[in-house]
């Protein structure tokens, strides 16, 4: 559930992913919506990395998708747009997130919680994630591709997976 709807305050919030960041090096945030997306939180502080995001991707799957990208990450590989990167099972390419995506809806913990840590005044800068066997689909093509240019949630509410209803 997520942690505001369960009654927890911003401020409550911020300090629950501060304590995890504290603990594991970065957490992740996810978006249970009808497009749910998943980004990280503490990779440009701790490891001067982009955060990662991940849209319309089952949010269990998403997690450990970023895990096993941030564990290499740890282990000195770095991601940037256009940068390929095998993992077990699949590949994933890196895209650009459009300036005008890291404020508002997409990241909307992100800054609370940087605040929290004493980040307050670093820079949010994001990588999204793509997933090469997710292409097939034209609707998970665009939804992986979403973020380069600005974008809404409810924008790609209307973007659906062939025979879905609409």
């Amino acid at each position: 559930m997520c942690l505001r709807c369960a009654g927890l305050s911003d401020a409550a919030v911020a300090d629950h992913y501060a304590r995890m960041i504290d603990e594991h090096g970065w957490a992740a945030i996810g978006v249970t919506a009808e497009v749910p997306w998943m980004y990280t939180v503490g990779l440009r502080w701790r490891l001067d990395h982009p955060e990662l995001v991940v849209i319309g991707v089952d949010p269990t799957d998403a997690h450990d998708l970023l895990r096993d990208i941030v564990d290499r990450i740890e282990d000195g590989e770095t991601a940037c747009a256009g940068a390929r990167m095998a993992l077990p099972g699949l590949e994933v390419e890196f895209g650009h997130v459009d300036h005008r995506n890291l404020l508002g809806e997409w990241f909307a913990q992100w800054h609370p919680v940087a605040r929290g840590c004493g980040q307050g005044t670093t820079s949010l800068r994001a990588l999204q994630v793509r997933v090469d066997q997710l292409d097939d689909c034209d609707a998970c093509f665009e939804r992986q591709r979403a973020l380069e240019r600005p974008c809404s949630v409810d924008s790609l509410v209307g973007v659906r997976h062939s025979g879905s209803p609409s």
